[in-house]
């Protein structure tokens, strides 16, 4: 019976009041559906969250390059390729071969190494001149390399060529390919002259390290000077204040478009003041009064709530023609209704106030 009389008093409160109860819908459907939008923005417009695994699983390693110690790296080298201290490599980014002796800055050549068949190691080759290495050449370890085309970009006029020679620490090798981007050399190459400093520049494991796994990984790089450091650790922090930002613009959107629509309700309600007051001379309970000043606040919002989805839902192509992310998940959007909802009661809670307050006698 009291839900009934509560709910009929609210949908005639709403009646009486149709047109603001339409600008209040339309009002918190736009708000609501924006508050979607933005906070898929905030997911998406960041891969941080998109790649979370990944993010945990790759580590960049530091170059600190110190050719002193250049014999260690061929130590790490062996052990991360062929050693058995580490979990499973699924990949790795880029392993340069920087020379120690070569002084000439015109012949300085860091190459990558060139791995043949390795899955975790995959080069491709982007010629512009000449071939990849042979199968003997690889095998045998021949002093060939292919060169990067930004040599030639620095050497103006005196350019390379394949067939031409190109000395690296003091060693001659024979150009057989020129590359758009990057220049290589054969692994066995760099393993026989041993006269590189060998470092990587990424590498992702299958799995997330285990603390014992990380140390091992950690004490490995450490004897040549470098500290790896996951995706994870490099990003977080500017990702918390990518979050903390868009929390803080939606959170102040809700708010100012909450306040706005709940002065529309004090509206509503102030034509039921006296009656509400009615109600209080009566001696009737805080909870129903409360229940009558809510339940309209409440409805307007369950209307709303379905409009704004729908719309948020049906808006899904037009998002992905300007390249936002997936719409959000069942468990995203009961989190956004929750603070929407929050918000909402914060922004009308003050009017609720006044009123209750309020005496007959000031009424009237």
């Amino acid at each position: 019976m009291r839900f009934r009389f509560i709910l009929g008093v609210s949908l005639k409160q709403l009646w009486n009041n149709l047109k603001s109860t339409l600008v209040v819908l339309l009002s918190l459907t736009v708000c609501i559906t924006s508050i979607f939008l933005m906070a898929e923005a905030m997911l998406y417009s960041n891969t941080f969250l998109q790649n979370l695994d990944q993010n945990r699983r790759t580590y960049s390693v530091s170059q600190g390059l110190n050719y002193d110690i250049y014999e260690n790296t061929y130590t790490l080298y062996n052990e991360v390729m062929y050693g058995d201290s580490l979990p499973e490599i699924i990949d790795i980014y880029g392993i340069i071969a920087n020379p120690i002796l070569s002084e000439n800055v015109e012949e300085y050549i860091a190459p990558a190494i060139y791995l043949d068949g390795d899955p975790r190691y995959t080069v491709e080759l982007d010629l512009i001149e000449g071939r990849s290495f042979t199968a003997e050449e690889f095998a045998a370890g021949t002093n060939v390399i292919i060169i990067s085309n930004q040599v030639n970009y620095w050497r103006g006029d005196n350019e390379y060529h394949v067939g031409d020679t190109v000395t690296i620490n003091d060693i001659p090798y024979e150009i057989i390919g020129i590359d758009n981007f990057n220049s290589y050399i054969t692994e066995q190459n760099v393993l026989e002259n041993h006269n590189f400093y060998i470092y990587f520049d990424i590498i992702e494991f299958a799995e997330q390290l285990t603390s014992t796994d990380r140390q091992v990984f950690m004490d490995l790089f450490a004897t040549v000077g470098n500290t790896p450091s996951s995706w994870y650790e490099q990003n977080v922090t500017d990702f918390a204040i990518h979050v903390a930002t868009y929390v803080a613009l939606i959170a102040l959107v809700s708010y100012c478009a909450f306040s706005i629509i709940a002065q529309l309700f004090t509206f509503m309600v102030k034509s039921r003041e006296y009656e509400y007051n009615i109600y209080k001379v009566l001696g009737i309970k805080r909870s129903l009064l409360s229940a009558l000043y809510f339940t309209p606040v409440l409805l307007v919002f369950f209307a709303s709530s379905i409009c704004g989805v729908l719309l948020y839902r049906y808006s899904e192509p037009w998002q992905k023609e300007i390249g936002m992310g997936d719409v959000l998940s069942f468990e995203l959007c009961a989190v956004c209704f929750a603070i929407i909802g929050i918000v909402l009661l914060i922004a009308v809670l003050p009017n609720y106030r006044k009123l209750y307050r309020r005496s007959a006698v000031e009424t009237r």
